[in-house]
Order: C-alpha cells, then sequence, then structure tokens
C-alpha cells in the first residue's frame, strides 16, 4: 500500500527485491533461513489506485539454515561439533597449509585470504576471484558430519563459517 502516485515506483523497488533475493526469512522464526535458488512473480492485481497485491512463488533450498552458522568462528570448539544434518562450510584459510577434516584433506597455498567453499565446490578470494588452482583436495570430504568433527590445520591461518543446517 502506498500512495496512488507512487505505486509503480514502489512496485518496480518490490520487484527487484523479489528476484534479487538470496535468502528467506519469516518474522515468527528469525533465527533461521532459507537459501532461495529462484524467485518469481506469478500475479499482480490493484484493487484500488493505492493497493496493490503481489504473489511471488520462491524455489528454496531443501534444508533451513541457523543463521548463527553464517558466522567467522576461530576457536574449534565451537564450530567442531555439529547438532545438525551435514553442513557444507566455509574455510578461510591464509598461508600455506594443510586442512584436515575427519582426516580427510585439502592442501593449499596463497598469501590472501581463500574462501574454500565446500557447498558450491570453489575456492575465490575476498574479490570472488576463482582460486581453485591454489588448492587441492575433496570438497566434500570436508563437509562437517552431525556428531563430533576433527578440524585440524597444518600452517596458516584457519577460521570456519559452518553452515549448519538441517531439514
Amino acid at each position: 500500500m502506498t500512495n496512488e502516485r507512487r505505486w509503480n515506483e514502489f512496485f518496480r523497488w518490490a520487484k527487484t527485491q523479489i528476484w534479487n533475493a538470496k535468502e528467506l526469512m519469516f518474522s515468527d522464526d528469525q533465527h533461521v533461513f532459507r537459501k532461495v535458488k529462484k524467485a518469481a512473480i506469478t500475479s499482480v492485481k490493484r484493487p484500488t489506485p493505492q493497493i496493490g497485491m503481489v504473489t511471488a512463488v520462491f524455489t528454496v533450498d531443501p534444508h533451513s539454515y541457523l543463521v548463527p552458522g553464517k558466522h567467522i568462528f576461530r576457536d574449534p570448539e565451537d564450530y567442531s561439533f555439529n547438532q545438525w544434518d551435514e553442513c557444507c562450510p566455509i574455510y578461510c584459510v591464509k598461508g600455506a597449509g594443510v586442512l584436515a577434516v575427519n582426516g580427510f584433506q585439502m592442501r593449499f597455498d596463497a598469501g590472501e585470504m581463500l574462501y574454500i567453499d565446500t557447498d558450491r565446490e570453489i575456492t575465490y578470494n575476498r574479490a570472488k576471484q576463482n582460486r581453485n588452482a591454489a588448492v587441492s583436495g575433496n570438497y566434500k570430504d570436508l563437509r562437517l558430519n552431525p556428531g563430533m568433527n576433527e578440524v585440524t590445520l597444518t600452517g596458516g591461518i584457519l577460521r570456519v563459517i559452518p553452515n549448519w543446517r538441517f531439514l
């Protein structure tokens, strides 16, 4: 609902918000969000000059994600125990070394901060440039299993964004 002379302007803004949505959160559950895969507007009605109704359909990842799981953790005690489903963390590493998760290893060598994204299976830098050549190993092996996980680093600096999730 808006001023009738500004309705189209507001609708243009709303369309952009819907089409560019990356996450969906409900006001009655603000500790959880869903990852948006696709968004579409299926109908637009304007019963009065001031009121418009927009129906949007969101296709989301089947998992629900915990908001605290989006934070960067430094201490392994904060992310090693996963009380949820298998999750796909982002490992933030710098320097040269070996990241080991439950016995599986990934080697890295970079003078800049790298983001090893186990969900998207890609490594990138702060500028979002591909840096896959700076790592060797299997991304899927670095996922955190339900329960206790052993995460170790030999050389370099490690920070972890756990991306805790559940169905």
